[in-house]
């Protein structure tokens, strides 16, 4: 359909994004912004990290990767510009595995465990701090193959015909791994963190009987530390030993964190998504954003909702090539992160992304109404319930393979859910029910393993009650 999922949470904003260097210099209004944001690039990645070398000839045998230009505005909570970024990256896409690049694989932090990290964190009433690593990809040490990339586009040496990367450049296969493992061999080897043996991003390190937790997504570290002498000094310890590493921007107490708004007051930390909501409304409703709905679909809407299909024919498909369905799906998807009662009613529209019908887009707009509705709503965790409750339903009766749901609360609030189709067809309730037990039980087990295994000292000895629809 010529339109890209919307993945990535701050791409929804005010200020047009170029497509192109051309574009982007070229902007009445932003040019002179945009090219201090390529500028800033080339000089972290070229003059300060040594990314490249610029070379005159290139060796017979070598292929010359292509480069482009990445664009993006980054905005404070008020919804003001906090500045304009420009990354210069790679086209992996063309690179060979074995000939310019080996390993790829780099684990990522999850949003659940994020969740259960500030759910964890709110009950150990623990201090937060944020810190974002700069230009991280090119701080690791590059691997063995030869990697080379054309100059900037707009800026390139006339002198030369090609960059020989000396450090991996984002874009490329292996950068996300080199990082990734120059990273942990930090904090474990030189830093002697231990590492979560259930969530590999998660490390904890005990000094004198205090504690402090480092939760990694990418670049971007979240610490979190005892509110006392003791725990403030391993705090700066840490970013103290980090820095003499990675080039490190600390942030103080998180009020972002992967597209989320964090607010804490006391022992009670609420995860909300305003901004992002705000703007998805902005784009997708066409500015009309003061229409409200109560539910994600209308009481009276719901027999009809379980029956949507795919496009019923060529007409309809033609009159859905104008609208971004898959952007809209991948907006909706991302708005779970901190609105849980929308998960069934997005993964029910999400399997219509190959042939979208006009009744699967009235309904996406439908949920995103409802969330302008609820935007200032997120989920709370509350320090003083640090227990366990699980809820699991499943929707057997509507179709052959019928839904299945599950959320597991800790602290009051949710830190796992899913809503998706069973992996089987089941012969009857007692079936169905049993199966979406199973899949909860088994996540509330990996989720209390994840905050045991990372130095919290908290029970999670104590029986888990759930409850099942049967």
């Amino acid at each position: 359909m010529g339109e890209s999922v919307l993945l990535a949470p701050d791409d929804v904003g005010p200020i047009p994004i170029p497509k192109s260097v051309q574009q982007a210099l070229s902007d009445p209004i932003y040019g002179q912004k945009w090219r201090e944001a390529c500028l800033e690039e080339i000089r972290g990645e070229y003059e300060i990290n040594r990314a490249w070398e610029i070379v005159t000839t290139v060796p017979s045998g070598n292929r010359v990767m292509k480069g482009k230009w990445v664009f993006k505005v980054e905005y404070n909570l008020d919804g003001t510009v906090k500045r304009f970024k420009a990354r210069w990256v790679g086209c992996g896409y063309s690179q060979v595995q074995g000939v310019n690049f080996g390993e790829t694989y780099a684990s990522t932090l999850g949003i659940a465990p994020t969740r259960v990290f500030f759910a964890a964190c709110a009950v150990a009433d623990l201090d937060i701090e944020e810190g974002d690593v700069i230009k991280a990809f090119s701080t690791a040490d590059m691997d063995e193959y030869n990697v080379y990339v054309e100059q900037p586009h707009g800026f390139a040496d006339p002198t030369g015909v090609a960059c020989k990367l000396l450090r991996p450049l984002e874009g490329t296969k292996q950068a996300a791994h080199l990082f990734s493992t120059s990273n942990a061999k930090w904090l474990v080897d030189v830093m002697k963190f231990s590492r979560s043996s259930t969530e590999p991003n998660i490390y904890w390190k005990t000094v004198d009987g205090s504690t402090i937790r480092a939760c990694v997504y990418v670049d971007n570290v979240l610490t979190a530390f005892e509110k006392n002498a003791a725990g403030r000094k391993l705090n700066e310890d840490f970013w103290t030993q980090y820095g003499e590493r990675f080039n490190t921007e600390r942030r103080g107490p998180p009020k972002r964190f992967l597209g989320m708004e964090i607010a804490r007051k006391d022992r009670r930390i609420t995860l909300t998504q305003e901004k992002y909501i705000t703007d998805a409304g902005a784009k997708f409703l066409n500015g009309v954003t003061s229409k409200t709905c109560s539910t994600p679909v209308h009481y009276s809407q719901l027999e009809a909702f379980t029956k949507i299909t795919t496009a019923s024919n060529d007409v309809e498909r033609a009159a859905m090539q104008s609208k971004a369905y898959l952007s809209l799906c991948g907006t909706l998807l991302w708005a779970t992160i901190s609105h849980p009662e929308i998960a069934y009613y997005v993964s029910f529209i999400c399997q219509f992304m190959h042939d979208p019908s006009l009744a699967a887009w009235d309904a996406g707009i439908t949920i995103l109404t409802y969330l302008q509705s609820v935007k200032s709503i997120g989920i709370t965790y509350d320090g003083e319930n640090p227990t366990f409750v699980v809820f699991t339903d499943s929707s057997f009766g509507q179709a052959p393979v019928p839904f299945g749901g599950h959320v597991v609360m800790f602290a009051g609030g949710a830190i796992s859910f899913q809503a998706r189709k069973l992996k089987l067809v089941p012969q009857s309730s007692m079936e169905a029910e049993t199966a979406c037990y199973s899949v909860g039980s088994k996540d509330v087990v990996y989720m209390s393993n994840v905050i045991g295994s990372d130095g919290m000292q908290l029970d999670m000895t104590k029986p888990i009650t759930t409850y099942c629809d049967n």
